[in-house]
């Protein structure tokens, strides 16, 4: 009967994504029943509405939206409820755990908690991929609420995040995913030290959604003045400005209010939030000073800054490294086919980040725990700087050898 209900609530929920994709982008398209039908085509009814049956229905559209351009919104209405009876069942039958132990101590509510926030993850991840697929970008209007709604989420249910089993000095015992994983978690983070390092990590992720613009080429006191005037320029600062009073507030509030639990749970969505973001952001900057053009765009650091939020820093990090390997084969696979090399990054930052929570028990407590026990966190830092610098010096080579072949 549970996975009769999880197919029927897929059913209900997929269209909503279509809806996104289509009406959340930077140029939102008239295609679907949610709108008026375009001039030259009949009337949209309410049996257009239905999932899956109304866009064979809306075939009738094709001359004004293309051939086929009802497969994809078809196969997405269809396919989506049946992953998400498949994921259901994974997540409760012990997928995400170690199978023996860890399932016995996690009570049912919590995996439940946790489907519930990876399924809202996954439609949220579906929506950033194909839009970025159609317009090669990724607006805010989808990642900054959904973000914010994650960091409710947090707050509010302390299991929202994942299990694992943490290694100390008397065996394993279960515990959430939290900031100093697979480390003991910090006692002084439940205090005022805690607080402000959140309320610092959710200013930094606050500051880099504004218009930032550093211009040296008429020096740096003019950079500055000119940066100062882009923050304010635009008059979406304001509603930044609000998002970040209010924040602090309730972060605030939340620091002396929440259990100890819910406290851990929310620090750990910040702090994975602005690692999510930062990560992104270094390889970003670093890539387009190297290269002279722009590498990623700043959707996809909004995106890992979305996925913090939902998973922690430590699955984030980890997809962060696998998206590279799953663009390269699929990259590798369309130029050989098409010749087209571009391609935008977030679906394959998408891409990563459902690898590693599908795959979290191999990832992490068989492959990632053991080395990072042995390695050390500070080690493991430097060497992440390390790799950022040889990164862009690697990178700045390539385009000085590229402009000597090109003489």
């Amino acid at each position: 009967m549970m996975y009769f209900a999880i197919a029927l609530a897929g059913l209900l929920v997929a269209p909503f994504a279509n809806w996104g994709v289509y009406n959340l982008a930077y140029f939102p398209r008239n295609i679907g029943p949610w709108r008026k039908a375009p001039v030259g085509c009949s009337s949209r009814t309410w049996f257009d509405c239905i999932p899956v049956l109304g866009w064979l229905r809306l075939k009738r559209e094709s001359e004004i939206h293309g051939k086929g351009f009802w497969i994809r919104p078809l196969l997405l209405e269809l396919l989506f409820p049946i992953f998400l009876v498949w994921l259901y069942h994974f997540e409760m039958s012990g997928g995400l755990l170690d199978d023996g132990p860890m399932l016995a101590i996690v009570m049912p509510k919590a995996r439940w908690i946790q489907f519930c926030a990876h399924s809202v993850l996954l439609l949220l991840l579906l929506i950033a991929t194909f839009i970025d697929l159609d317009e090669r970008c990724i607006p805010d209007t989808v990642t900054l609420p959904a973000t914010l709604a994650a960091l409710i989420g947090a707050a509010a249910f302390q299991d929202w995040h994942l299990y694992y089993l943490e290694p100390n000095t008397l065996g394993e015992k279960v515990v959430h995913l939290h900031p100093a994983s697979p480390y003991p978690w910090n006692m002084a983070w439940n205090g005022i030290s805690g607080l402000w390092l959140a309320l610092f990590f959710y200013s930094v992720w606050c500051f880099s959604l504004m218009d930032r613009r550093l211009i040296l080429r008429r020096g740096w006191k003019k950079a500055i003045q000119y940066f100062i005037a882009a923050l304010f320029r635009h008059w979406t600062w304001k509603i930044l400005a609000g998002i970040w009073i209010v924040g602090i507030g309730l972060i605030c509030y939340a620091s002396n209010v929440l259990p100890v639990a819910n406290w851990q749970s929310l620090f750990s969505s910040i702090l994975g939030m602005t690692i999510g973001c930062s990560v992104v952001w270094m390889i970003r900057i670093i890539a387009g000073m190297a290269m002279g053009v722009e590498a990623m765009g700043f959707g996809d650091v909004t995106l890992m800054a979305m996925v913090g939020a939902f998973l922690g820093w430590q699955p984030t990090w980890l997809a962060f490294f696998a998206a590279p390997i799953l663009a390269l084969l699929i990259v590798l696979f369309v130029w050989l086919i098409t010749g087209d090399r571009a391609t935008p990054f977030g679906p394959y930052l998408a891409a990563g980040s459902v690898v590693v929570l599908l795959g979290w028990n191999p990832i992490w407590n068989s492959w990632a725990v053991p080395r990072v026990w042995i390695i050390g966190g500070p080690l493991l830092f430097w060497g992440f700087l390390s790799f950022l610098v040889l990164l862009g010096g690697t990178l700045w080579i390539l385009l000085q050898v590229k402009k000597i072949f090109r003489r």
